[in-house]
């Protein structure tokens, strides 16, 4: 009878998924950031962090399997250590800031249902383009909506 108890307590954990700077080109264009297996989750945050000064105005576009989860691509050339947001809405626009509050003003959504795909996991890809390469970080702030749901680093 502890099996469905535990269930519970595991889903309802808020865990983060975290990618270590790396440089993404943007000849190469989509990099598959993070994966999705074995069961839905409910996307809380997605963001990361430039680590390392950007070669020209590159810009970012976050898909969530397939869906688009900003309006645009958007610049994230901020500068070393400036942060940048995905609103999870299609209706809003990546932010690239200093610091950046999650208001209603800029369209935050209340998270994000991802499931898997049929023939293997969820992606979370992001796209670059313009300017040359640029370097950063990514996190993602996520519920598991399944206890054997599992993000991995891609």
């Amino acid at each position: 009878m502890t099996r469905p108890v535990l269930n519970k307590v595991l889903a309802s954990n808020v865990q983060v998924a975290f990618r270590p700077a790396q440089r993404y080109l943007v000849a190469t264009g989509a990099y598959t950031l993070f994966t999705i297996n074995n069961g839905p989750i409910e996307v809380l945050e997605l963001g990361g962090m430039e680590t390392l000064a950007a070669t020209g105005a590159t810009t970012l576009r976050l898909t969530i399997n397939g869906v688009n989860v900003d309006a645009a691509a958007i610049a994230i050339n901020g500068g070393v250590g400036q942060v940048f947001l995905s609103c999870l809405n299609v209706a809003g626009t990546l932010v690239n800031a200093a610091g950046i509050p999650r208001t209603d003003a800029l369209l935050h959504s209340k998270g994000f249902i991802s499931g898997i795909q049929p023939a293997g996991p969820g992606l979370v890809v992001g796209t670059f383009a313009v300017g040359t390469d640029w370097v950063g970080e990514f996190f993602m702030v996520y519920r598991q909506l399944n206890p054997n749901s599992l993000v991995a680093v891609a």
